[in-house]
C-alpha cells in the first residue's frame, strides 16, 4: 500500500513539474517569434533574425502576452 501511494504521488509530481516545463517552452517560443517580428517590422534594428529558421508564421499577435505573463 506504502509503495502505491508513493508512485502516485512520484507521478502526479512528474506531472505538474511537465506542465510546467511546457508552459515555459511555450513563453519561451512566443517571447521567439515576437523578436523576430520585432527584426522584420524594424528592418533589422531591433529582435533577432529566424536563425533557427521556426515556424513563426502567426504568432506576432502573441507578442503582448510575454509581458502579461
Amino acid at each position: 500500500m506504502k509503495e502505491i501511494i508513493g508512485i502516485t504521488i512520484l507521478l502526479v509530481g512528474f506531472g505538474v513539474a511537465g506542465v510546467g516545463d511546457y508552459d515555459e517552452a511555450e513563453r519561451e517560443h512566443v517571447h521567439y517569434c515576437a523578436m523576430v517580428d520585432s527584426w522584420i517590422r524594424h528592418q533589422g534594428t531591433r529582435g533577432h533574425p529566424n536563425y533557427e529558421q521556426r515556424d513563426c508564421e502567426g504568432q506576432s499577435r502573441y507578442a503582448g502576452e510575454i509581458r502579461q505573463r
